[in-house]
């Protein structure tokens, strides 16, 4: 238990090492795939997330990866505002 508080625990049983998921995307990622990647450009500019990276650089520890999906989703209905959103739910991206 004290492992588990201090590194978090796991929310279900994670992939055997050395394996690699990576889910599509939703449905309305493909719709404007130029918006998604503006997206992560900004999020990588201002240091919110790192890469991008190569599979090979994404996997320099050895272990497991798994990416989780991305999709838009409009702001305002028919505004034209989209925001990008990920995908946490294992079971719903599969």
């Amino acid at each position: 238990m004290v492992h588990d508080i201090t590194y978090s625990s796991p929310l279900s049983n994670p992939p055997p090492l050395s394996t690699i998921f990576l889910p599509p995307n939703l449905t309305s990622a493909y719709v404007h795939p130029k918006l998604i990647d503006q997206e992560l450009l900004a999020e990588v500019s201002t240091n919110y997330m790192s890469g991008p990276f190569t599979l090979k650089e994404a996997l320099i520890f050895g272990g497991s990866l798994c990416s989780s999906p991305v999709s838009l989703m409009e702001k305002v209905s028919s505004d034209g505002n989209w925001r990008i959103i990920r995908q946490l739910c294992e079971h719903d991206a599969k």
